[in-house]
Protein backbone atom coordinates (compact mmCIF):
# COMPACT_ATOMS: atom_id res chain seq x y z
CA UNK A 1 0.00 0.00 0.00
CA UNK A 2 1.26 3.46 -0.93
CA UNK A 3 0.05 6.68 0.67
CA UNK A 4 -0.19 9.78 -1.53
CA UNK A 5 -1.87 12.33 0.73
CA UNK A 6 0.76 14.96 -0.08
CA UNK A 7 -0.01 14.89 -3.81
CA UNK A 8 -3.75 15.49 -3.72
CA UNK A 9 -5.75 18.60 -4.56
CA UNK A 10 -7.87 19.28 -1.48
CA UNK A 11 -11.53 19.50 -2.45
CA UNK A 12 -12.43 22.34 -0.08
CA UNK A 13 -9.48 24.61 -0.87
CA UNK A 14 -9.20 23.95 -4.60
CA UNK A 15 -10.09 26.97 -6.72
CA UNK A 16 -10.24 25.18 -10.09
CA UNK A 17 -13.60 24.15 -11.54
CA UNK A 18 -14.08 20.54 -12.57
CA UNK A 19 -15.83 18.68 -15.36
CA UNK A 20 -16.38 14.94 -15.61
CA UNK A 21 -14.08 12.97 -17.86
CA UNK A 22 -10.57 12.25 -19.08
CA UNK A 23 -8.45 14.45 -21.37
CA UNK A 24 -6.92 12.27 -24.10
CA UNK A 25 -4.45 13.14 -26.85
CA UNK A 26 -3.44 10.80 -29.67
CA UNK A 27 -0.03 10.74 -31.33
CA UNK A 28 0.98 9.04 -34.57
CA UNK A 29 4.21 7.74 -33.04
CA UNK A 30 4.54 4.68 -30.81
CA UNK A 31 6.50 5.71 -27.71
CA UNK A 32 8.29 2.35 -27.58
CA UNK A 33 9.70 2.79 -31.09
CA UNK A 34 11.71 5.92 -30.40
CA UNK A 35 14.06 6.65 -27.53
CA UNK A 36 13.49 10.32 -28.34
CA UNK A 37 9.71 10.22 -27.85
CA UNK A 38 9.86 11.74 -24.36
CA UNK A 39 12.11 14.58 -25.47
CA UNK A 40 10.57 15.41 -28.83
CA UNK A 41 8.21 18.30 -29.52
CA UNK A 42 5.27 15.88 -29.64
CA UNK A 43 5.58 15.13 -25.90
CA UNK A 44 3.74 18.13 -24.53
CA UNK A 45 0.74 18.88 -22.37
CA UNK A 46 -1.89 19.13 -25.10
CA UNK A 47 -5.63 19.44 -25.20
CA UNK A 48 -7.47 16.65 -26.99
CA UNK A 49 -10.69 14.68 -26.78
CA UNK A 50 -12.55 14.40 -23.48
CA UNK A 51 -13.65 10.82 -22.75
CA UNK A 52 -15.76 9.36 -19.94
CA UNK A 53 -13.14 6.74 -19.00
CA UNK A 54 -9.81 5.17 -19.97
CA UNK A 55 -10.81 2.10 -21.97
CA UNK A 56 -10.26 2.02 -25.74
CA UNK A 57 -8.38 0.48 -28.65
CA UNK A 58 -5.47 2.17 -30.39
CA UNK A 59 -4.24 1.87 -33.95
CA UNK A 60 -0.88 0.33 -34.77
CA UNK A 61 2.00 2.72 -34.18
CA UNK A 62 0.02 5.08 -31.96
CA UNK A 63 0.45 6.49 -28.46
CA UNK A 64 -2.49 7.71 -26.39
CA UNK A 65 -1.86 10.04 -23.46
CA UNK A 66 -4.53 10.47 -20.77
CA UNK A 67 -4.76 13.06 -17.99
CA UNK A 68 -7.45 12.91 -15.34
CA UNK A 69 -8.08 13.37 -11.62
CA UNK A 70 -9.54 10.58 -9.48
CA UNK A 71 -11.89 11.66 -6.69
CA UNK A 72 -12.65 8.85 -4.22
CA UNK A 73 -16.06 9.06 -2.52
CA UNK A 74 -14.73 7.21 0.54
CA UNK A 75 -11.39 7.29 2.35
CA UNK A 76 -9.41 4.07 2.43
CA UNK A 77 -7.45 1.68 0.24
CA UNK A 78 -8.20 1.84 -3.48
CA UNK A 79 -6.78 -0.69 -5.93
CA UNK A 80 -6.04 0.52 -9.48
CA UNK A 81 -5.55 -1.95 -12.34
CA UNK A 82 -4.03 -1.17 -15.73
CA UNK A 83 -4.94 -3.76 -18.38
CA UNK A 84 -3.38 -3.81 -21.84
CA UNK A 85 -2.37 -5.98 -24.74
CA UNK A 86 0.05 -3.30 -25.92
CA UNK A 87 2.26 -1.23 -23.61
CA UNK A 88 1.11 1.09 -20.83
CA UNK A 89 2.34 3.11 -17.85
CA UNK A 90 0.42 5.02 -15.17
CA UNK A 91 1.60 7.72 -12.78
CA UNK A 92 -0.06 9.42 -9.83
CA UNK A 93 0.98 12.82 -8.55
CA UNK A 94 2.71 15.35 -10.81
CA UNK A 95 2.96 14.55 -14.51
CA UNK A 96 6.15 12.82 -15.66
CA UNK A 97 8.66 14.93 -17.51
CA UNK A 98 11.41 14.05 -20.00
CA UNK A 99 14.09 15.38 -17.67
CA UNK A 100 13.24 12.77 -15.04
CA UNK A 101 11.74 9.92 -17.07
CA UNK A 102 14.11 7.87 -19.18
CA UNK A 103 12.36 5.28 -21.35
CA UNK A 104 12.22 2.30 -21.09
CA UNK A 105 11.88 1.92 -17.38
CA UNK A 106 13.47 4.48 -15.10
CA UNK A 107 11.10 5.32 -12.24
CA UNK A 108 10.71 9.09 -11.91
CA UNK A 109 9.30 8.76 -8.41
CA UNK A 110 5.63 8.82 -9.44
CA UNK A 111 5.26 5.63 -11.49
CA UNK A 112 2.76 3.33 -9.84
CA UNK A 113 1.87 0.85 -12.60
CA UNK A 114 4.20 -0.56 -15.25
CA UNK A 115 2.23 -2.77 -17.63
CA UNK A 116 4.85 -3.46 -20.28
CA UNK A 117 5.41 -6.95 -21.65
CA UNK A 118 4.12 -9.45 -24.17
CA UNK A 119 0.50 -10.54 -24.47
CA UNK A 120 -2.55 -9.44 -22.49
CA UNK A 121 -1.82 -8.53 -18.86
CA UNK A 122 -3.16 -6.61 -15.88
CA UNK A 123 -0.98 -4.92 -13.27
CA UNK A 124 -2.45 -3.51 -10.05
CA UNK A 125 -1.37 -1.25 -7.20
CA UNK A 126 -3.16 -0.17 -4.01
CA UNK A 127 -3.19 3.44 -2.79
CA UNK A 128 -4.45 4.98 0.44
CA UNK A 129 -6.67 7.93 -0.57
CA UNK A 130 -8.81 10.55 1.20
CA UNK A 131 -12.46 11.10 0.28
CA UNK A 132 -13.30 14.19 -1.79
CA UNK A 133 -9.72 14.94 -2.86
CA UNK A 134 -8.57 15.10 -6.50
CA UNK A 135 -5.60 12.87 -7.28
CA UNK A 136 -3.90 13.51 -10.65
CA UNK A 137 -3.37 10.50 -12.91
CA UNK A 138 -1.24 10.47 -16.05
CA UNK A 139 -1.44 7.38 -18.31
CA UNK A 140 0.49 6.40 -21.44
CA UNK A 141 -0.85 3.64 -23.71
CA UNK A 142 0.75 2.52 -26.95
CA UNK A 143 0.43 -0.02 -29.73
CA UNK A 144 3.51 -1.23 -31.64
CA UNK A 145 3.62 -0.48 -35.38
CA UNK A 146 3.21 -3.09 -38.07
CA UNK A 147 1.25 -5.58 -36.00
CA UNK A 148 4.28 -6.79 -34.05
CA UNK A 149 4.04 -8.15 -30.50
CA UNK A 150 0.75 -7.42 -28.80
CA UNK A 151 -2.26 -5.33 -29.58
CA UNK A 152 -3.25 -1.99 -28.19
CA UNK A 153 -6.23 -1.83 -25.87
CA UNK A 154 -5.69 -0.03 -22.58
CA UNK A 155 -8.11 0.10 -19.63
CA UNK A 156 -7.78 1.70 -16.20
CA UNK A 157 -10.13 0.25 -13.57
CA UNK A 158 -10.40 0.47 -9.78
CA UNK A 159 -12.11 -0.86 -6.69
CA UNK A 160 -12.35 0.50 -3.18
CA UNK A 161 -14.37 0.57 0.05
CA UNK A 162 -17.82 -0.66 -0.94
CA UNK A 163 -17.06 -0.31 -4.67
CA UNK A 164 -16.67 -3.36 -6.94
CA UNK A 165 -14.07 -3.14 -9.71
CA UNK A 166 -15.18 -0.74 -12.45
CA UNK A 167 -13.76 1.37 -15.28
CA UNK A 168 -16.78 3.68 -15.45
CA UNK A 169 -15.48 7.17 -14.74
CA UNK A 170 -18.84 8.72 -13.80
CA UNK A 171 -18.46 10.27 -10.37
CA UNK A 172 -14.76 9.34 -10.16
CA UNK A 173 -12.77 10.95 -13.02
CA UNK A 174 -12.53 14.71 -13.58
CA UNK A 175 -10.59 17.30 -15.60
CA UNK A 176 -10.16 21.05 -15.04
CA UNK A 177 -13.07 22.87 -16.67
CA UNK A 178 -12.41 24.85 -19.86
CA UNK A 179 -12.84 28.55 -18.98
CA UNK A 180 -15.63 30.52 -20.67
CA UNK A 181 -14.74 32.22 -24.00
CA UNK A 182 -11.60 30.09 -24.22
CA UNK A 183 -10.72 27.23 -26.55
CA UNK A 184 -8.14 24.53 -26.05
CA UNK A 185 -4.69 25.19 -27.53
CA UNK A 186 -2.74 28.29 -28.51
CA UNK A 187 -2.99 30.78 -31.39
CA UNK A 188 -0.04 31.02 -33.77
CA UNK A 189 1.03 33.79 -36.17
CA UNK A 190 3.99 33.58 -38.56
CA UNK A 191 6.23 36.47 -39.66
CA UNK A 192 8.82 36.68 -42.41
CA UNK A 193 12.33 37.28 -41.11
CA UNK A 194 14.18 36.50 -37.92
CA UNK A 195 14.01 38.39 -34.63
CA UNK A 196 17.63 37.34 -34.21
CA UNK A 197 18.70 39.85 -36.84
CA UNK A 198 15.70 42.18 -37.24
CA UNK A 199 14.25 43.82 -34.12
CA UNK A 200 11.21 45.03 -36.10
CA UNK A 201 10.20 41.66 -37.53
CA UNK A 202 7.06 41.40 -35.36
CA UNK A 203 5.93 44.86 -36.53
CA UNK A 204 5.50 43.50 -40.04
CA UNK A 205 2.64 41.68 -41.73
CA UNK A 206 1.55 38.43 -40.09
CA UNK A 207 0.17 35.21 -41.53
CA UNK A 208 -2.39 33.64 -39.21
CA UNK A 209 -1.57 29.97 -38.75
CA UNK A 210 -4.52 29.72 -36.38
CA UNK A 211 -5.34 27.57 -33.40
CA UNK A 212 -3.01 24.71 -32.63
CA UNK A 213 -2.57 22.33 -29.73
CA UNK A 214 1.06 23.33 -30.04
CA UNK A 215 3.14 24.92 -32.83
CA UNK A 216 3.66 22.24 -35.44
CA UNK A 217 6.87 22.01 -37.52
CA UNK A 218 4.74 22.10 -40.68
CA UNK A 219 3.49 25.55 -39.64
CA UNK A 220 6.95 27.07 -39.52
CA UNK A 221 7.21 27.61 -43.26
CA UNK A 222 10.89 26.89 -43.72
CA UNK A 223 13.95 29.02 -43.07
CA UNK A 224 14.17 32.58 -41.79
CA UNK A 225 10.77 32.81 -40.13
CA UNK A 226 9.45 33.83 -36.71
CA UNK A 227 6.41 32.64 -34.78
CA UNK A 228 4.33 34.54 -32.24
CA UNK A 229 2.43 32.12 -30.01
CA UNK A 230 -0.29 33.47 -27.73
CA UNK A 231 -2.52 31.90 -25.12
CA UNK A 232 -2.87 31.19 -21.44
CA UNK A 233 -1.82 28.42 -19.09
CA UNK A 234 -4.62 26.95 -17.01
CA UNK A 235 -3.14 26.06 -13.63
CA UNK A 236 -5.30 23.64 -11.61
CA UNK A 237 -3.31 24.18 -8.43
CA UNK A 238 -1.24 27.17 -7.29
CA UNK A 239 2.40 26.35 -6.70
CA UNK A 240 5.91 26.25 -8.10
CA UNK A 241 6.43 24.92 -11.61
CA UNK A 242 9.69 24.08 -13.32
CA UNK A 243 9.48 25.38 -16.88
CA UNK A 244 11.90 24.38 -19.62
CA UNK A 245 12.10 26.07 -23.02
CA UNK A 246 13.91 24.24 -25.82
CA UNK A 247 14.29 25.66 -29.31
CA UNK A 248 16.33 25.72 -32.47
CA UNK A 249 17.51 28.37 -33.13
CA UNK A 250 16.18 30.73 -30.43
CA UNK A 251 12.98 31.30 -28.43
CA UNK A 252 11.67 33.52 -25.67
CA UNK A 253 8.74 32.98 -23.29
CA UNK A 254 6.73 35.47 -21.23
CA UNK A 255 4.39 34.41 -18.45
CA UNK A 256 2.08 36.81 -16.64
CA UNK A 257 1.93 40.57 -17.16
CA UNK A 258 4.92 40.83 -19.50
CA UNK A 259 3.12 38.68 -22.08
CA UNK A 260 1.16 41.74 -23.20
CA UNK A 261 4.28 43.78 -24.04
CA UNK A 262 7.13 41.35 -24.69
CA UNK A 263 10.75 42.38 -25.12
CA UNK A 264 13.87 40.28 -25.10
CA UNK A 265 14.89 41.93 -21.84
CA UNK A 266 11.71 41.10 -19.89
CA UNK A 267 11.34 37.46 -20.98
CA UNK A 268 10.56 34.92 -18.26
CA UNK A 269 12.48 32.19 -20.07
CA UNK A 270 15.03 32.09 -22.87
CA UNK A 271 16.03 28.90 -24.67
CA UNK A 272 17.70 26.64 -23.74
CA UNK A 273 17.06 27.15 -20.07
CA UNK A 274 14.88 26.09 -17.18
CA UNK A 275 13.41 28.20 -14.40
CA UNK A 276 11.10 27.68 -11.42
CA UNK A 277 8.07 29.97 -11.55
CA UNK A 278 5.29 30.39 -8.98
CA UNK A 279 1.90 30.34 -10.71
CA UNK A 280 -1.54 31.11 -9.23
CA UNK A 281 -4.50 28.80 -9.77
CA UNK A 282 -6.57 29.69 -12.82
CA UNK A 283 -5.50 31.37 -16.07
CA UNK A 284 -2.12 33.01 -16.54
CA UNK A 285 -1.19 34.67 -19.89
CA UNK A 286 1.65 33.00 -21.79
CA UNK A 287 3.43 34.08 -24.95
CA UNK A 288 6.28 32.62 -26.98
CA UNK A 289 8.35 34.09 -29.75
CA UNK A 290 10.52 31.86 -31.87
CA UNK A 291 12.99 32.64 -34.64
CA UNK A 292 15.17 30.44 -36.78
CA UNK A 293 17.32 30.50 -39.87
CA UNK A 294 16.25 26.92 -40.74
CA UNK A 295 13.16 24.77 -40.16
CA UNK A 296 13.57 23.84 -36.52
CA UNK A 297 11.62 22.80 -33.43
CA UNK A 298 10.10 24.51 -30.41
CA UNK A 299 9.09 22.96 -27.08
CA UNK A 300 7.83 24.36 -23.77
CA UNK A 301 7.66 21.78 -20.99
CA UNK A 302 6.47 22.07 -17.42
CA UNK A 303 6.63 20.04 -14.25
CA UNK A 304 5.26 20.97 -10.87
CA UNK A 305 2.18 21.01 -8.68
CA UNK A 306 -0.15 19.66 -11.38
CA UNK A 307 -0.48 19.12 -15.14
CA UNK A 308 -0.89 22.33 -17.15
CA UNK A 309 -3.24 22.93 -20.07
CA UNK A 310 -3.10 25.64 -22.76
CA UNK A 311 -6.07 27.76 -23.87
CA UNK A 312 -6.49 30.85 -26.02
CA UNK A 313 -9.07 33.64 -26.04
CA UNK A 314 -11.41 33.07 -28.97
CA UNK A 315 -12.46 36.74 -29.08
CA UNK A 316 -8.94 38.11 -29.44
CA UNK A 317 -7.22 35.04 -30.96
CA UNK A 318 -4.61 35.17 -28.24
CA UNK A 319 -4.13 36.33 -24.69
Amino acid sequence: MLGFGGMMFAGGGQTALWSAGVARSAYSTYFGSSVDFFTQENYQTRAGAVLPSISEDMGYGQTFVYMTYFRPPTSGDWTFSLSTDGGAFAWVGTAPHPAVFDFPGADDGHTIIDARGDGTRTVSRTLSLLAGSYYPFFVFGGKPPGGIVGGGRVTLSWSGPGVAQTSDGAGYLFVPQVPAAMAAGVYVRRYAGSWLTDEAVFDGAATDIGARAWPDPSDQGGANVSLDVRGAIHVPRAGSYSLSLTAQDRAWCWIGGNAASPTKANATLVSDAAQTVKLPAGLTPVRLRWSATETRSLALQARGAGPLQFFYNTATNGL
